[in-house]
């Protein structure tokens, strides 16, 4: 049924007034999430706009960032990758969607999108735009409704499409303008405070081998010394020993962190490391990470947020995996300040060969690209500073990798300067083939 002449005029002289104030909030010298807030509140006049985001695609990391979020269900904002989402469909296909459960559900069947509910929260009536410059499609405009399953029609998704056209060319200007300037001030802030780090691979190993005596010694140093001290107050049994005996517990921790380190990564080099396969559920794994981690997060001022599929099981060794999550969440920790830091873990793929995809995402200063290559390097960091200011060995990022490839699977990161990182686990969420499996396979 079509709308009476006068309504449907009445909604295009509608439309044409919000694309005007739409370009007049453009062409405003503000920030870039101002204008998209300014934007969003426009939307309103003309169709429900409480859950919508704006994502935008980098081609060098594969990763979707947001510049602008307001969605109830609380999704976080760190760089991730959307395959196989009904916003990854929209930017490959440069075409506008209006997507109901049954669309959703034959996308779906034709290979299209992952199963509704796979990647984010399942919404009945989801509406997506593209944003289209003369280069592309460089990203993609959101709403969607939790409750409503007819909150849309047609007409509401010609008037997302010419928002998105308009915001487009904006969009794509202030992020390529972020991100050149965060790499100019981490390309600035590198040759300022590691000057020396370009010396040869011989003499790397070399300065990581003095690193670690330092180290070494300080917990040492800290041990002997209490000791003695101990000694002396204990003739008169003094309370005061009580608390000399946690300062040697904690110098003594610290040091076994530092030889631990050094003792995986020579293990898992020499292939002294034996797996021990066995079935756990994903909610137990990341509860055990919060747990260790938490100290270090609340340090940091940053604030986890958790998306695991927790009651379902996986076959693998835990103790290994939860080193692998815990490395990765005190790395972000380390970078992301007071920013965001975001842990997902689902199993995914066919049940004949299911996956388990682990992610840990934060919204700091990012890395460079030159320096993404030397981040799983055992004798090299892509940023040294972190690890001075923390303590420790600074080899978690190579012993996560080589305990992932040991258990069948990998370890990439992929990053945006001045947006953040994203460090992925792939391990196979089933018990590995037996040798004689593998030989008839």
């Amino acid at each position: 049924m079509t709308d009476p002449p006068s309504e449907g005029l009445a909604h295009t002289a509608a439309v044409q007034a919000c694309l005007f104030d739409v370009f007049e909030i453009l062409a405003q010298p503000v920030g870039l999430h101002d204008q998209l807030s300014r934007i969003h509140q426009l939307l309103f006049r003309l169709l429900d706009a409480s859950n919508l985001y704006v994502a935008v695609y980098d081609p060098a990391s594969e990763l979707y960032v947001f510049p602008y979020n307001a969605d109830e269900d609380g999704a976080d904002v760190a760089p991730q990758r959307l395959d196989d989402s009904l916003t990854d469909y929209v930017r490959r296909t440069g075409e506008p969607l209006l997507c109901d459960a049954a669309m959703h559900d034959a996308l779906a069947t034709a290979g299209q999108v992952a199963a509704a509910g796979s990647v984010g929260s399942f919404s009945p009536l989801w509406m997506g735009a593209p944003m289209v410059t003369p280069r592309g499609v460089v990203g993609v405009v959101v709403v969607q409704s939790y409750t409503n399953p007819t909150a849309y029609e047609p007409r509401d998704l010609q008037t997302l499409e010419m928002v998105a056209r308009a915001m487009a060319h904006a969009v794509e200007s202030a992020t390529r303008r972020h991100q050149l300037e965060a790499e100019h001030a981490l390309r600035l802030q590198a040759l300022e405070l590691s000057r020396d780090e370009a010396l040869a691979a011989s003499a790397a190993k070399s300065t990581f081998l003095a690193t670690m005596s330092h180290e070494l010694r300080t917990p040492l140093t800290a041990i002997l010394g209490y000791t003695e001290l101990l000694e002396e107050q204990l003739e008169d049994a003094g309370l005061e020993a009580v608390d000399d005996l946690g300062h040697i517990q904690r110098a003594s921790q610290h040091l076994l962190r530092v030889i631990s380190d050094i003792l995986d990564l020579a293990k898992i080099e020499s292939g002294q490391v034996e797996p021990s396969y066995r079935s756990v559920r994903v909610g137990d794994l990341v509860e055990q990470v919060i747990t260790l981690t938490a100290p270090l997060v609340e340090a940091s001022g940053a604030e986890l947020t958790v998306r695991a599929a927790e009651t379902t099981t996986v076959h693998t060794d835990p103790d290994k995996l939860v080193q692998i999550l815990t490395n990765l969440v005190a790395n972000a920790a380390a970078h992301a300040g007071a920013g965001q830091i975001t842990l997902r873990a689902r199993v995914e793929g066919p049940p004949s060969h299911p996956t388990l995809r682990a992610e840990v995402s934060d919204t700091g200063s990012g890395i460079a690209a030159e320096q993404l290559p030397r981040l799983f390097r055992p004798f090299e960091q892509g940023d040294g500073r972190a690890t001075r200011r923390q303590g420790g060995s600074g080899l978690g990022l190579a012993i996560s990798r080589g305990f992932a490839r040991l258990l069948g699977g990998d370890l990439v990161a992929a990053s945006v300067p001045g947006m953040g990182s994203t460090f992925t686990v792939h391990l196979p969420a089933t018990p590995p083939a037996a040798p004689a499996e593998r030989e008839n396979g």
